[in-house]
């Protein structure tokens, strides 16, 4: 009768981050009471694919169950008792991260931080920045918060005496 033993890993309000894992042995202490020396004497016996299905079951979850067993991590040296050894953390989800989709600085429209603002400084409103996305993205996505300062001297001026704001299109994502 072959016993299968079910690995449970739980890690509450955080998500597990799974680091290593292996089937079979590498040492002869671990899970050997009443196991005769030839089922551990092999200390050398790797499963190659168990770090990639543990990680598909486990990674980025609140609980997983893994069963230690040849069906799912093959037998990668038989007629030895092996065992599931698995490494791993506890992360916390990062909820709310930024995720920049448009950003612009100069003008688009007359309205946008017109008050007191004279006439000629508000009239263009043909005036955009191509680098803005990206240096936006660079600062701020995958973030939980960010700070740009709307200036040329972050951005370059391609309509010098008009008056330009930072505009920003963005949503907060749910990230590991």
């Amino acid at each position: 009768m072959a016993m299968v033993k079910l690995m449970l890993i739980s890690c509450s309000h955080n998500v597990i981050k799974i680091h290593t894992a292996n089937y079979g042995r590498t040492t002869s202490t671990v899970c050997s009471v009443n196991q005769p020396p030839h089922k551990i004497d092999n200390t050398n016996c790797y499963s190659s694919d168990t770090l990639s299905v543990v990680k598909e079951s486990c990674d980025g979850q609140l609980r997983c169950s893994i069963k230690a067993s040849n069906r799912i991590f093959s037998n990668p040296c038989p007629g030895i008792y092996k065992y599931l050894d698995i490494s791993y953390s506890c992360v916390p989800l990062r909820l709310d991260v930024i995720k920049i989709h448009a950003a612009n600085y100069g003008r688009t429209d007359g309205h946008t931080c017109s008050v007191g603002r004279a006439a000629d400084e508000v009239t263009n409103t043909r005036c955009r920045t191509s680098l803005a996305l990206g240096r936006v993205k660079d600062r701020c996505d995958g973030q939980d918060r960010c700070m740009v300062m709307a200036s040329s001297d972050i951005f370059p001026d391609r309509c010098p005496g008009t008056y330009k704001y930072l505009d920003i299109s963005y949503s907060c994502v749910t990230e590991m």
